[in-house]
């Protein structure tokens, strides 16, 4: 149960606080061995400008005999809960954060301090007195990372914190001091990096006009202690409607390059306008308001049109970031795109590594063109195991692409991944065998080595039969076998099956890289493998079935299918008496094991590489499951099927 020391407000003529506690029983001993936990103004501040940083202290104290494990992780941003009395004067611009991580640490007996800046998440608007205090859930009772559990939400005392309007000719030296700051900072020392950003970060929290043109010229220059804080910068500002013009201006302007940070900060201040909160950071939170959402698309759609109109005034670095900015971003229909592209053509070797790559990798389709070749071949010339250049030269050059593409897999200093290459036209690359085998015959300290592992799958993939002593040389580990399995497969697969046989487990991780290495050569499995899969399918153990039956649904034959689905119908008749049981299985029972058989199966025979079913087949499959999660694959298109 929480502790609260929250201030409770009768009116303004009381302005003491008001504890409640409500304990009982057990709990109570619980609660009152709790650890101290304040809330402090810091440094004794507690009188603020409005438009200042305002800085508060979380502080921490373990009082008890009992051990307990404190969160100290600085997120940048209001990870905790903060609550603020009177609710009028101040607006809340951010929601608060949810991180997925955190570092933990031993709380003793020795204050821990935890900085927390209400900028963050709050804006003051108003004069006046405000009470302050935290909900945080940061405690965990324990002594070690294995065994704490957390202790519950627990909150602060109050402080109080007095706003006084900022005169305009102070936020005017503040704002030229901290302009001298920024522009001064040597970068390439530790003090310096240092010293800009913490003039950025005070500069956000101004709300005047003038430090709202200095904080949009730092948007737009791109700076990195700026892109940082701009949501609070946006946010901060007194006229919002000034802002917004400003930011306008800027991305029409034909002589500015279109940023990103630009793109995001327009969308951000429209919300502001309309009162809307921004969200905090959280890893899955919910589904965004579909009107908010629809507006916001709208609203991008229309900042899109006006650069794409805006594109024949621009030049240089503004045309280049433009005609990038287009095709990346993808809101603008194909015919628009298709009047960029020329434009992207001619202005790609002008981007930067970070902007080529990400044509290459999310905006191919659209900028797809025969005239990248000499460009690509630049790219490979200067780094040969560049996977984004490499996978377009073979698409456009699968013959001119070969020799990189040796080069590639021959590089002693890095490996290109298999994906990247494996469409290449030919079968085998002969001339790889000396450089790879001279790579992957010395045995490796760590049989885990991701390294290793990529080459001998490039070996699977492009190498002769004269690669094996010496890949045989460097395999010394159980923990290789998965790696080395499709090269025997290909070579030796009386070899290969003889291993997997004497494996106990020969789960599907077995056969993860054999999957992707028979995939990249387009080959169905062997023989030798092909037979021990459907003897294991068709008569051996369940936790054999499901494995078999996934390796055929991947590398086996058209035929298979059917004796997947023999396989299936005899689990259901096995158990189609006791349906109700294999319903309500507790977790690892015999019927909780043939439920989930039964939806392997499915996902097998609807998930095939090496064949199709549709959805009518779909449909009929799931006629006879014997679980909702074996129905729910039945469910392919449409959602009316007769189950």
């Amino acid at each position: 149960m929480p502790i609260f020391w929250c201030l409770v407000r009768r009116g303004p003529a009381l302005s003491a606080a008001l504890a409640l506690i409500v304990l009982t029983g057990s709990s109570a001993a619980q609660e009152m061995s709790a650890p101290e936990v304040k809330l402090e103004v810091h440094g004794g501040k507690s009188q603020f400008y409005i438009g200042e940083r305002i800085e508060l202290d979380l502080v921490f104290r373990n009082t008890t005999p009992n051990p307990y494990m404190l969160n100290n992780t600085i997120y940048g941003d209001l990870a905790d809960s903060v609550q603020i009395t009177p609710t009028n004067g101040w607006m809340r611009w951010q929601s608060r954060s949810g991180h997925d991580y955190a570092r933990v640490t031993e709380l003793g007996a020795t204050e821990l301090r935890i900085p927390m800046v209400l900028n963050e998440g709050f804006v003051f608007k108003e004069p006046g007195h405000f009470e302050v205090c935290v909900t945080t859930d940061r405690l965990s009772q324990g002594g070690d990372l294995l065994h704490i559990k957390p202790h519950g939400p627990v909150t602060t005392n109050e402080v109080g914190i007095d706003l006084v309007p900022m005169p305009a000719d102070v936020e005017a030296e503040q704002l030229k001091s901290l302009m001298s700051e920024i522009g001064f900072a040597d970068l390439h020392t530790r003090a310096g990096s240092a010293a800009h950003k913490e003039a950025i970060s005070r500069l956000a929290t101004l709300q005047g006009d003038g430090a709202l043109r200095a904080k949009i010229r730092l948007i737009v220059a791109e700076d990195g202690d700026m892109r940082q804080v701009t949501r609070e910068a946006l946010a901060s500002t007194r006229s919002l409607p000034l802002q917004l013009s400003l930011l306008e201006a800027a991305w029409k302007d034909p002589a500015i390059p279109p940023v990103y940070d630009l793109r995001d900060a327009l969308q951000e201040t429209r919300a502001l306008l309309r009162g809307q909160t921004l969200p905090g950071f959280v890893m899955a939170g919910p589904a965004p308001d579909k009107g908010k959402a629809a507006k916001a698309a709208e609203e991008h759609k229309a900042d899109m049109e006006e650069l794409l109109r805006s594109l024949p005034q621009r030049s240089g670095e503004s045309r280049a970031q433009a005609a990038y900015y287009m095709m990346v971003d993808r809101s603008l229909p194909a015919e628009d795109l298709a009047a960029v592209k020329p434009v992207a053509l001619e202005e790609f070797t002008s981007m930067n590594e970070t902007e080529q790559h990400m044509l290459l990798e999310t905006a191919w389709p659209a900028i797809r063109d025969t005239s990248l070749t000499p460009v690509l071949r630049a790219m490979l010339s200067k780094s040969p195991t560049d996977k984004d250049a490499i996978a377009r030269l073979i698409e456009l050059d699968p013959q001119g692409a070969k020799d990189y593409v040796i080069r590639a897999v021959c590089d002693r200093h890095r490996y290109v991944p298999l994906e990247a290459v494996a469409a290449l036209p030919d079968a085998t690359l002969p001339e790889v065998d000396g450089c790879l085998g001279s790579l992957l015959r010395v045995p490796t300290s760590n049989p885990n080595d991701p390294v290793w592992k990529a080459r001998v799958e490039l070996a699977g993939r492009f190498a002769s039969a004269s690669i094996l002593p010496a890949v045989r040389q460097g395999w010394k580990d159980p923990a290789q076998d998965s790696a080395v399995l499709p090269l025997l497969l290909r070579y030796s697969p009386e070899e290969a099956v003889s291993l997997i046989q004497e494996r106990h487990n020969q789960d599907v991780l077995l056969f993860y890289e054999t999957n992707s290495v028979f995939k990249a050569r387009a080959a169905s499995f062997p023989a030798q493998l092909t037979k021990m899969l459907r003897h294991q399918l068709q008569d051996g153990p369940d936790d054999q079935v499901g494995t078999a039956a996934y390796e055929l649904s991947q590398g086996g034959a058209p035929e298979d299918c059917f004796l997947i689905e023999q396989r299936l119908a005899k689990l259901r008749a096995d158990w189609s008496s006791r349906v109700d049981e294999v319903t309500s299985a507790a977790p690892d029972s015999p019927a909780a094991k043939a439920r989930q058989l039964e939806v392997e199966l499915m996902s097998d025979l609807l998930g095939s590489k090496v064949w199709t079913l549709g959805d009518i087949d779909a449909a009929q499959l799931a006629l006879g499951c014997l679980s909702d999660q074996c129905r729910q694959y039945g469910k392919r298109a449409h959602g009316d099927f007769p189950f």
